[in-house]
């Protein structure tokens, strides 16, 4: 993995280069420190100044991509005018965007059946929490200790296994929570893609995706991108990780953005005709085809 900020000199051609720029990137432990307390998890204000500037700037279509709900993390980054996507990418509103998968909204009885039920079964330990979101769910654990893990873990596979559950959910693994979700062929990765072909349909032929997260769930947009786009790891380098770049924390992610709304364009730049698009790949050296 290359380091981001060291290379940027390098690097910052990647980013000057094409006529418009999706940024995307996760909450929580990439815009806001991971916390014991999810509810906790606030979005700095300096943070929020540098979003906010680089989203009123028409080089960039910026989307927040959380697996919180969309209400959620409407709620905690409060930038209007800016994509959301929440639960892993099963919802999503922007400027002129609104996706909702049908098959996950039939699901919301379901998810709540299952939030009473792992209400009563998780009482006895202390330091779980329980996130309902609609169409997903959450069972926080940072704050329990390591000794209950393994009852944890008995407690929620029984969970899944009642009502026929295993069939329309799935159970997935994250920093300290593990998180129901439907069992449908959809996550971040999807849900990029799929906005980068929205943006490219209204116009947007030169579009450069940039994907930045820190967590499992995050892989798949770092997959799903890859070759296509510049995809960024918050946290120390990992070599089973598919991000080709890695910002090491969330001050280094706060720099990046403060890079990006300091990019001027390339001299001498100027937009392709409309019907010709640009096809821009990253090469696993981590060099775009513009630079020698």
């Amino acid at each position: 993995m290359i380091a981001l900020l060291d290379n940027w000199p390098r690097l910052r051609r990647i980013f000057s280069g094409p006529e418009r720029i999706l940024l995307c990137l996760d909450f929580d432990g990439t815009l806001a420190p991971i916390v014991r307390r999810p509810g906790s998890a606030r979005l700095a204000a300096s943070t929020g100044r540098l979003l906010a500037g680089i989203s009123s700037d028409p080089r960039f279509a910026v989307a927040i991509v959380s697996g919180r709900s969309l209400r959620e993390v409407r709620k905690r980054v409060g930038i209007p005018g800016i994509i959301y996507a929440g639960n892993h990418g099963l919802e999503l509103q922007g400027p002129g965007l609104r996706y909702l998968i049908p098959r996950a909204r039939a699901l919301r009885p379901a998810f709540a059946s299952l939030l009473a039920d792992l209400r009563r079964a998780l009482r006895p330990l202390p330091g779980v929490s329980l996130e309902g979101k609609g169409l997903s769910l959450s069972v926080h654990f940072r704050r329990m200790s390591g000794s209950n893990l393994a009852r944890l873990n008995r407690l929620v596979a029984a969970a899944l296994a009642q009502s026929g559950r295993r069939r329309i959910m799935r159970l997935s693994r994250g920093k300290k929570v593990l998180e129901f979700r439907p069992r449908l062929a959809w996550d971040k990765g999807r849900i990029v893609c799929w906005l980068r072909r929205e943006l490219r349909r209204k116009g947007d032929r030169d579009l450069l995706p940039v994907y930045v997260g820190d967590d499992r769930t995050d892989e798949d947009a770092f997959r799903a991108l890859s070759g296509l786009g510049v995809t960024v790891r918050v946290g120390r380098p990992r070599a089973s990780s598919a991000a080709r770049y890695f910002l090491r924390h969330v001050g280094e992610v706060r720099r990046f953005l403060f890079n990006l709304r300091a990019l001027r364009r390339q001299p001498g730049h100027s937009p392709r005709p409309a019907g010709r698009p640009r096809r821009r790949r990253i090469s696993r050296s981590g060099k775009s085809p513009d630079i020698g």
